[in-house]
């Protein structure tokens, strides 16, 4: 079965780290502190899946898996989900969700990176040693939105890589998902912030067609995820690259729901083709939505 047939089956599963250790990094997906719980109240509207989170800033876990029983939905596919062992039944529901295993390995970059030298994929170079030019640093793992990520000239600090700096190539964000085949979903552009500053962000994004990102790309996106299906993979995973005259380079992948997912199912319910998200701390004008709202700073969706 395809995607589409899926997903009007299934619940999305904010409430998706059932083991992790961190209780701030509990309901959040891009990796902000409990004070700032992403709210998807104007999101549920347009979503085709049920929907469930948990609001507050505890660790309400139990609370969270006994809520999704009260759905008539068969499937669960979780945004992320990181579980101990094997799971395959939550709340009498079928989980869609890589295995744990899978789920470590491509959380952490330097593998998904020998995974792309496997597979002939084009990736930037990286090292733990500066070679005296600017770099990027980036976190190993357990990283979202991008956070943690800087350029630098030294050494990388415990925990973090260094990998080429490409200028002159625009950041793409793929998302796939694999059940019985590998299928392309959407893919966006990052944009910089409105004031110009290169910041290493997710939150500003344009929306992409397939037919817009080189064939090359796609091909390389599809015999990893070929790859990773059979692995056993299953569910979403995303791909972050870069696109120029200098060919395309695949960075990490993300074993999970990209951050530019929610604007894909909101605006392909409203029927746009073309759009784009941006931060916001003041009121959506017309043709503007919340998409996701962080209290002072809030996500908005609009239409091009």
């Amino acid at each position: 079965m395809k995607f589409a047939d899926l997903c009007h089956e299934a619940i999305l599963w904010t409430c998706y780290l059932e083991n992790f250790p961190a209780p701030e990094r509990f309901l959040n997906i891009y990796s902000l502190t409990k004070r700032e719980i992403t709210l998807f109240d104007n999101l549920g509207k347009f979503f085709p899946f049920d929907e469930f989170y948990t609001r507050d800033g505890c660790c309400n876990t139990d609370r969270g898996i006994k809520e999704l029983s009260s759905s008539r939905k068969r499937l669960i596919l979780p945004w992320i989900y990181w579980p101990k062992g094997h799971r395959d039944i939550l709340s009498g529901k079928i989980l869609i969700h890589p295995p744990s295993e899978m789920f470590t390995i491509l959380d952490n970059k330097i593998e998904a990176k020998k995974i792309f030298t496997k597979l002939g994929i084009p990736t930037p170079k990286w090292s733990f040693i500066s070679n005296g030019r600017r770099m990027l640093e980036k976190p190993i793992q357990n990283s979202a939105g991008g956070l943690g990520i800087s350029l630098t000239n030294s050494n990388p600090k415990g925990g973090y890589f260094l990998e080429e700096y490409i200028p002159e190539h625009r950041s793409i964000g793929i998302q796939f998902f694999i059940y019985d085949e590998v299928e392309f979903l959407c893919a966006d552009e990052m944009l910089f912030h409105s004031d110009g500053r290169q910041t290493f962000t997710f939150h500003a994004q344009k929306n992409i067609q397939q037919d817009e990102l080189p064939d090359a790309l796609i091909e390389s996106c599809l015999k990893l995820g070929e790859y990773l299906s059979d692995k056993g993979y299953k569910g979403l995973f995303g791909i972050d690259a870069l696109i120029g005259d200098g060919g395309h380079y695949l960075l990490e992948i993300n074993p999970r729901g990209i951050a530019f997912l929610p604007a894909f199912f909101a605006a392909s319910a409203l029927g746009w083709t073309d759009f784009e998200t941006y931060m916001s701390k003041s009121n959506t004008e017309q043709g503007e939505f919340v998409l996701l709202d962080f209290g002072s700073r809030k996500k908005v969706i609009r239409q091009l």
